[in-house]
């Protein structure tokens, strides 16, 4: 479990190879360890490992198996032909290996090519098994390949397989308003988790060759600490505007920055449009007006047979909003708050008013806590999570266990999600408001969600400050992320979308309203959740029942850090 980026034990094991084996193969990959002496196998959707292997060796087979699944070469059509064959298993590795990195060569950073081969041993993977089946000699590689295991392979493919039948016929429906999140009067098939994503040069899951590969696999293969911001940014077109939008009129930190929600001209049964500047860090300023964010309302759901798993949570949330509380920056107080006084004496100094909200304040607080939860259905969380259970169940579990909770206990609470399909299209879907009474409904609307899409999460945060601003009702303010932590879309990539989210969540915080961000179920590394969230409240627990002993610790570090970041601003 990593808490706001702090390092934990464990953290060089093989699951940091995850990123670069996704990279390699278009889509999400988990790297785990396996049994210590065994070879590195993989079974299409995970890489196994041996813990004990030399770094260098290691990530010379993880790069291999991803090659691997990227190229197709683990298809139950090549697959089938070699359970029970063991010797022809071998050789195909031998001659397909080689092949199916040879194809990356060009995502591969200097250290490793040599295992590019020039002279290639087949064109295709059909090619490979022919020549497998031939006794003809092949060469021998020259880096560790670890091992073929075709009855594991077939075993997954018959999984999902089952899998999206049962979605899609056994089960329920899932319905879609465009953007995958359930809506009356239209239908679509459950989207598998690697065609979910469009075919674009700049994202991880649109498979081996993307220039966004290339980058990440530098990162992590060198050891950098940044990914480099090479590539598109945004779009070549303006979106639609209309009247100013007064629930988002104070999310700028830059004065020379748009930075207001405008209404759109097509607002209309489906929903209100509203338009947010994004944060270019080439530029140094906001694009105004960049991103079109459509507000789409809550389906009309009167009842439910589902209910929130209980993890625990009411007696930790139950202290938050009670008993005695110690307020910074106050006109009156029991005692001086350093800090402001320092800061006042500068100021004095300076010329400037320093103020007179220098006092600590020792109060006993009813409950006076409003909290808006943003759930991530983009394409990335339909992806296996910890214990092979997709991402998308693992965030869904925690965000009912904690609205409903929360509701509870007599705070306000608003349940939100988001996709996006581009700068211009980005998807904000009510699962509960504000002013709903009942959390029933918002159970039944967080059950009919189907995984779809990108994540341009900066837009979603500024309209969820938005909401906020303008129904929370309270003087204290949650803004609470529950995503992977992939931040990414149509000229989004991770290195300029994480700027643009790390610039929208301090926005928020300087308007006084506390930021936590949750990785739920995620095997996001701990480096990347930085990346993205920088400084705000940030917390990856592999399961919803994980949940509990932390969130305390973090929900008093949002409202603090949110509290003195608008004291700080307000002088």
């Amino acid at each position: 479990m990593h808490l706001s980026g702090e390092s934990v034990p464990g953290a060089t094991d093989p699951a940091r190879y995850g990123l670069i084996a996704s990279a390699l193969a278009g889509r999400a990959v988990e790297v785990v360890a396996g049994p210590a002496g065994e070879p590195a196998w993989s079974d299409g959707h995970t890489i196994t490992v041996d813990p004990d292997l030399d770094p260098a060796v290691l990530v010379e087979t993880v790069v291999v198996q991803a090659a691997l699944i990227g190229s197709g070469s683990l298809s139950a059509d090549l697959m089938r032909p070699l359970l029970r064959k063991s010797r022809i298993r071998a050789r195909y590795l031998a001659i397909e290996g080689p092949r199916a990195v040879a194809g990356l060569g060009h995502l591969l950073p200097r250290s490793l090519q040599h295992m590019v081969i020039a002279e290639s041993h087949a064109r295709s993977s059909a090619e490979s098994l022919e020549r497998a089946r031939s006794r003809g000699p092949i060469p021998e590689a020259a880096f560790a390949m670890g091992e073929l295991r075709p009855r594991d392979v077939l075993t997954m493919v018959r999984r999902n397989e089952s899998a999206e039948t049962t979605e899609r016929s056994g089960g329920r429906a899932h319905n879609q308003d465009d953007g995958g999140v359930g809506s009356a009067g239209e239908q679509s098939s459950p989207q598998r988790p690697d065609q979910d994503i469009p075919e674009t040069p700049d994202l991880i899951l649109d498979g081996p060759g993307s220039s966004f590969g290339a980058r990440l696999m530098r990162k992590l293969i060198r050891g950098s600490g940044r990914v480099t911001t090479d590539g598109p940014i945004g779009g070549d077109s303006t979106s639609r505007g209309g009247a100013p939008n007064p629930a988002a009129r104070r999310l700028s930190t830059s004065p020379d920055a748009a930075t207001a929600g405008t209404a759109g001209a097509d607002d209309g049964p489906r929903g209100m449009t509203f338009r947010y500047p994004e944060w270019d860090a080439r530029l140094g300023r906001h694009r105004p007006d960049w991103c079109t964010v459509r507000e789409i309302a809550a389906d009309d759901i009167h009842g439910t047979d589902s209910t929130a798993a209980d993890l625990g949570l009411q007696r930790p949330l139950s202290r938050l909003g009670a008993g005695i509380d110690t307020r910074h920056r106050q006109r009156y107080g029991d005692d001086i708050d350093i800090d402001a006084a320092v800061e006042s004496r500068v100021d004095v100094l300076a010329g400037t008013d320093p103020g007179d909200t220098f006092y600590l304040a020792t109060v006993r607080c009813r409950r006076d806590l409003s909290a808006l939860i943003l759930l991530d259905i983009s394409g990335s969380a339909a992806e296996l999570g910890v214990g092979r259970i997709r991402v998308h169940e693992h965030q869904r579990a925690a965000v009912a266990a904690l609205a409903t909770t929360m509701h509870r206990l007599g705070d306000r609470v608003a349940v939100y999600t988001y996709s996006s399909q581009g700068r211009r299209d980005v998807r904000i879907h009510a699962c509960k408001t504000f002013d709903e009474r009942s959390d029933l409904p918002m159970l039944g609307r967080l059950d009919a969600l189907a995984p779809s899409g990108y994540s341009r999460l900066g837009a979603a945060i500024r309209h969820g400050a938005a909401i906020i601003d303008a129904h929370a009702g309270t003087t204290r303010r949650l803004l609470v992320v529950v995503s992977d932590g992939l931040a990414f879309d149509h000229g989004y990539d991770l290195g300029y979308g994480a700027q643009d989210v790390r610039r929208a969540l301090a926005e928020v915080r300087s308007q006084g309203t506390g930021c936590l961000c949750l990785t739920v179920g995620a095997t996001t590394g701990s480096g990347d959740l930085r990346e993205v969230f920088g400084t705000a409240a940030h917390a990856a627990v592999p399961r919803p029942d994980l949940l509990a002993p932390v969130i305390t610790r973090l929900f008093r570090s949002a409202l603090k850090s949110a509290e003195y970041q608008k004291g700080s601003s307000s002088r």
